[in-house]
């Protein structure tokens, strides 16, 4: 080697120190992000390549030469000298110590594992299934733990969950265009959905015991069995699908946005029936199964709440506070435990009710600019729901707000689509986190 010292002066050394710090924390910085999530190969590639260069800058006396003037600068007598003449050794172990033990750290499996073995698992389907280290988050212990399980496919952007026939919780990956499946345990299966860049999204659990999803994009009904097969029944071409439900009577029914209709379809994929609705740009979405048995849709266009009957004909009940002009409302809708119907007003901040009779009743919910969503008819009696600020809250069926929340930890994740799973738990997505979450009751 050359020198030390022989490219240095002091503006270097301040230089160098920086550069060497800032490795350094962004090193420790990214093992904080990727503790609970695999990392990309790129980042990998990446951390390896800025080590190698700063180690070349060590090797070649030029990072040590700098740092041996910037300890000369320090005037401190013994302390200077011994600092001064061991400069290339101390740079060069740290550099080799903390690059190694993080690259190291990077390359090992963190996400990617089943908990027998440690390995990733091929399924019957030729999918890899993987149970995900979940992230614990601390909580009201009146209310319970949270766990968030990574969905193995980057940025595939969950839209829905529901409990299946199989006492497993399967999901559609918008982005990903593929179906997941998740145990009560966190073990993930994916599985490829055939119509390239469907945009998959809604999932209802049939009365055939298999679960049915919308294709938007494919203009397609899918049904996945148990065992992760993927059947496709094509629809009217520009249907523009954005609901689906299981009905009272065994049929399929399901949506399209811009022809503003609903289409009543058998399991054995036939459409018996289309309806449209009747008001214009009704702007309709969400549809489910009423506990009357009608089917119940709600128009956050038309700000109104929508009844179908098994045979077709649709009764409208207006729902109270008027929209915000020239914004659209966003509703999400369930059959709460009262028998009653249960809506959100996002824009509104506010909770509706419904009753099979047409009765409406508004309950405020603050903050203002909340935007509630996602209800579900929780395990205590009472209705669960989320916000834009990642909390989970829950509101009486009498209509009183429950003081008690839960914050969920990852940020903007935007928790959605709340089910309940065994001994009490509630299930949910996170599109912005790209995780499944699951919340353990102590109720």
């Amino acid at each position: 080697m050359g020198t030390p010292g022989k490219h240095s002066s002091p503006r270097l050394a301040w230089f160098f120190t920086f550069f060497f710090l800032l490795v350094v924390g962004t090193q420790i910085f990214l093992g904080f992000v990727y503790n609970t999530r695999s990392t990309p190969p790129a980042l990998i590639l990446f951390n390896g390549l800025i080590t190698l260069i700063t180690f070349a800058l060590a090797f070649f006396q030029i990072f040590p030469g700098g740092i041996q003037v910037f300890f000369s600068s320090l005037h401190i007598p013994g302390l200077t000298t011994f600092l001064r003449r061991r400069a290339p050794f101390i740079v060069l172990s740290l550099i080799l110590i903390i690059s190694l033990s993080f690259n190291i750290y990077l390359v090992l499996p963190k996400t990617r594992t089943d908990a027998a073995s440690g390995k990733a698992t091929p399924s019957s389907s030729g999918t890899s299934t993987v149970t995900t280290r979940a992230t614990p988050s601390s909580v009201s212990s009146s209310t319970g733990s949270l766990r968030e399980f990574p969905i193995p496919t980057p940025n595939s952007r969950p839209v829905a969950i529901v409990r299946g026939s199989d006492g497993n919780f399967w999901f559609t990956e918008e982005q990903g265009n593929k179906i997941g499946r998740i145990t009560p345990q966190g073990v993930i299966a994916e599985f490829l959905i055939p119509t390239s860049k469907s945009i998959p999204g809604g999932l209802t659990r049939g009365s055939d015991g298999n679960l049915w999803f919308f294709e938007n994009k494919g203009d397609k009904i899918g049904r996945i069995i148990p065992q992760g097969q993927i059947t496709e029944f094509p629809v009217p071409a520009r249907s523009d699908l954005v609901g689906l439900t299981s009905g009272p009577d065994g049929n399929l029914w399901f949506v399209g946005y811009k022809p503003n209709k609903i289409w009543r379809m058998t399991t054995s994929g036939v459409i018996t029936g289309e309806f449209p609705i009747p008001t214009d740009g009704s702007g309709t979405e969400t549809i489910i199964a009423g506990p009357d048995g009608n089917v119940w849709f709600v128009e956050d266009w038309g700000n109104k709440i929508g009844r179908i009957t098994p045979q077709g004909n649709i009764t409208e009940f207006p729902i109270p506070t008027p929209l915000v002009s020239g914004q659209q409302n966003y509703h999400d809708m369930i059959v709460g435990p009262d028998g009653n119907i249960w809506f959100t007003e996002g824009l509104a901040d506010k909770i509706g009710r419904i009753t099979p009779q047409g009765e409406i009743t508004e309950f405020s919910v603050p903050p203002p600019g909340g935007s509630p969503s996602s209800p579900c008819a929780g395990p205590d009696g009472n209705i669960w729901f989320t916000d834009d600020a990642n909390h989970m809250r829950r509101i009486t069926t009498s209509g009183m707000l429950l003081s008690e929340f839960i914050l969920i930890p990852t940020p903007e994740s935007r928790p959605a689509a709340l089910t309940v799973g065994q001994d009490k738990t509630i299930w949910f997505i996170e599109p912005g986190g790209n995780t499944i979450g699951r919340i353990t009751t102590n109720l």
